[in-house]
């Protein structure tokens, strides 16, 4: 008979040791991790029938990582463990449709008993393997079908909107240049202030339909895998030290303040694109001036990160955040915040197609590294980006 794989998550070694030992002399093949971040790629790689997880872990808790875990493995049984039980995070675990949720310390016992009364569940599943499997058939060439649309979608929509775009910068140029020129009568009985109003809203107009358009080409390339980064080692705190040029007239406008808090740690470099990275920060202080009220306070920190990984050597990452004390976001929304033309909430939406965060957290993964975003309403917004050394 065929042992049931499980993987043990917890960054407590004697907890997880004690775990794995405990089902492997109970004729299960347990695998430990000590991180998150190593599980999915354990799971990415291999099969498991079970994933045992504790909740409290550093750069990602054990929630989220049961909800990426559930979309690897969909038929995944997963046990989360958690020393301060909360209504939230049982709630959030109940969502994603795990199999039970245990307090610390656990009766090992128990444990083994939930454990398999949820490989039980499975297996009852499987017997109806036919019908689940043209199930998943269907789903699968409706997905297809689906991605096909959206991909039209978009091209035809960045098509549609390049004509219009054309025209109005053609215009706006020639108006321009003829300001000083003689013009007929109705422009004559315009004064030069209101001349320069229409100019100026011609002007905003344009540059908001560029930057669609520019954001929906980008997205469709990323999709595609059509981007190809040039990576040079770079210090990212020489990235902060960036005066963000681009950002100035907003933050200006918002009347936002921006802080950098840079790790002392010097000469430490990660691999990247230094243009593309600079691209994902512009865009997260961005939302933060744009999306918030005015005098909101953006600070950027940089640290560097040490884990150990299970053979016993040392991985360092480097974390940059970006923080803001604005408003922050409903936790309803955050579910779908990665999502292409997801706008959320409509009511506070400001412009755009929903694609800038997508982007950014392509990017971020294009360079092995992940973009998490965290946000409790009215206490504000953090977006933390980590990228391997």
């Amino acid at each position: 008979m065929t042992k049931n794989k499980v993987l043990v998550v917890d960054d407590d070694v004697e907890m997880r040791d004690l775990t794995t030992r405990y089902l492997e002399r109970r004729g299960y093949n347990t695998i430990g991790a000590e991180s998150a971040l190593l599980g999915l790629r354990l799971l990415g790689k291999d099969h498991f029938d079970a994933l045992i997880s504790d909740i409290k872990m550093p750069h990602m808790d054990g929630v989220e990582f049961a909800r990426k875990a559930k979309e690897l493995s969909p038929n995944l049984v997963i046990l989360l463990l958690t020393g301060h039980a909360s209504f939230d995070s049982a709630q959030q675990a109940i969502k994603i449709g795990i199999h039970d949720y245990l307090t610390k310390p656990v009766d090992m016992g128990k444990l083994q008993e939930s454990l398999e009364e949820g490989l039980s569940r499975v297996e009852e599943k499987k017997n109806s393997l036919e019908y689940y499997l043209k199930l998943e058939k269907e789903i699968k060439e409706d997905k297809a079908r689906l991605d096909a649309m959206k991909e039209e979608l978009i091209t035809l929509i960045s098509h549609e909107l390049r004509t219009p775009v054309t025209i109005i910068s053609a215009c706006f140029d020639l108006l321009k240049d003829t300001m000083d020129m003689p013009s007929g009568e109705k422009m004559k009985s315009l004064g030069e202030d209101e001349k320069k109003n229409i100019l100026s809203s011609i002007e905003k107009g344009r540059l908001r339909l560029i930057n669609i358009i520019d954001d929906i080409n980008c997205y469709l390339n990323l999709s595609k895998g059509q981007v190809k980064l040039e990576r040079n080692p770079v210090d990212f705190n020489s990235i902060l030290e960036n005066n963000f040029v681009a950002l100035k007239s907003l933050i200006h406008e918002r009347k936002a303040v921006l802080k950098k808090e840079l790790n002392e740690t010097k000469g430490i470099k990660a691999s990247i694109c230094k243009e593309k990275i600079i691209d994902v920060l512009e865009r997260l202080i961005a939302n933060a001036a744009f999306h918030n009220p005015e005098g909101t306070e953006i600070i950027l920190r940089t640290a560097v990160i040490s884990e150990k990984n299970k053979y016993g050597s040392e991985k360092k990452s480097i974390e940059i955040t970006v923080s803001d004390n604005g408003r922050g976001i409903d936790r309803a929304l955050l579910e779908d915040i990665f999502t292409p033309f997801s706008a959320g909430d409509l009511g506070r939406h400001k412009g755009g197609v929903g694609m800038g965060l997508c982007i950014c957290k392509k990017i971020i993964e294009l360079h092995n590294g992940s973009l998490i975003l965290s946000s409790e309403e009215g206490k504000g917004t953090t977006a933390t980006i980590t990228v391997p050394i």
